[in-house]
Parts: structure tokens; sequence; C-alpha cells
């Protein structure tokens, strides 16, 4: 099967099925390492645990560049490619 038929039929599939070929071919290329996976989860979960204990701020940069502000600005381009 060549390359072009393979996305054409890739692109036909429902939507879950595309993420999961899409995921399977981006870890491919870049596979997952275990070992730092688990240290920056370690360290999201004790600074989200730092944030919601009230123990550290959000610096206003982190609060400007919330992800739900990010997805605003991506939605207001209207020549965005992502939307």
């Amino acid at each position: 099967m060549k390359t072009k038929d393979l996305i054409a039929e890739a692109m036909d599939l429902p939507v879950e099925d595309r993420a999961l070929v899409a995921d399977s071919i981006l870890k491919s290329l870049n596979p997952p390492e275990s070992d730092m996976d688990e240290k920056w989860t370690a360290v999201a979960t004790q600074r989200l645990k730092e944030l919601r204990s009230g123990e550290v701020e959000a610096s206003k940069t982190a609060q400007e560049n919330s992800p739900a502000r990010f997805q605003a600005g991506l939605l207001s381009r209207s020549k965005s490619p992502f939307v």
C-alpha cells in the first residue's frame, strides 16, 4: 500500500480511531521514556498540590498563559489553521 493510499484510508476512520493512529505514529517517532515521564508526573503533582493548598500562587504570566486563554486566542483567529 502506498503512503498516499494509507493516509486517505486513515482519514476515512472515525475520529477516535484517527486519534489512536496519530498517537501510535507519534509514539513511534518519539518513544516515551517511562523514567522521565514518572519524574515529570511527580513534579507536576507536587506543583499542583502546592497551588491547591495555597502554599504557592500562580504567577501573573502563568495566569495569562492558561490553556483556556490560549484556546480562546486560537478561536479568535479567523485564519488559524488549528481551528
